[in-house]
Order: structure tokens, then C-alpha cells, then sequence
């Protein structure tokens, strides 16, 4: 069969190899995780908002519309963008969650 020397290389090769795999999934986990606070932020929030009750999300609206109208006035396209736009993202976050 194989000389030993040559099997015991291979050994250490293999050891070798499984460290620098494992050493780059932490890496790849901790990027991952870095990437991704945002969501977590989001989903707090969303946690959050479950925890109210309708009444008062009902009463929200009106508030809303009203601090929407008072930004817009006063504040560039780009935030009334991010009002247009962010019912979306949140129904689509909802989605997929």
C-alpha cells in the first residue's frame, strides 16, 4: 500500500486544511452577521409594533399622516421617497418573515 511518511503527510495536509476552512466559516459567520444588523434592527421593531394594540395603531395613523405632511413640506425629494416607498419594504419584509 502507501509508505507511512506519505499517509502521515497527507494527515497533516488534511489538518491543515480543515483549520483554514474552519478558520474562514467564523469569518464568513461574523460578515454574515455584521451584514445583516440592519434586519435584526427591523425585526425588533416589527416585534415591537405586535405588541401594540390596534387601538392605538388605529390612532397612529392619523399622527402619521400628519408628521409625513409636516417633513415633506420642509424636506427634500429624497425623504419623501423613503415615505413612499417604505410601506412597501416593510409589507415586503412581512412577507418573508
Amino acid at each position: 500500500m502507501y509508505p507511512q511518511a506519505e499517509l502521515d503527510l497527507l494527515a497533516q495536509q488534511k489538518r491543515t486544511l480543515l483549520g483554514k476552512i474552519q478558520m474562514r466559516r467564523e469569518g464568513f459567520a461574523e460578515q454574515v452577521k455584521h451584514a445583516l444588523w440592519p434586519v435584526r434592527w427591523a425585526d425588533v421593531i416589527c416585534a415591537k409594533w405586535a405588541e401594540i394594540s390596534p387601538a392605538l395603531k388605529l390612532m397612529a395613523l392619523p399622527l402619521g399622516y400628519v408628521v409625513k405632511q409636516k417633513l415633506l413640506s420642509k424636506t427634500s425629494d429624497a425623504v419623501g421617497g423613503f415615505f413612499r416607498w417604505a410601506p412597501l419594504a416593510v409589507s415586503l419584509f412581512r412577507s418573508m418573515r
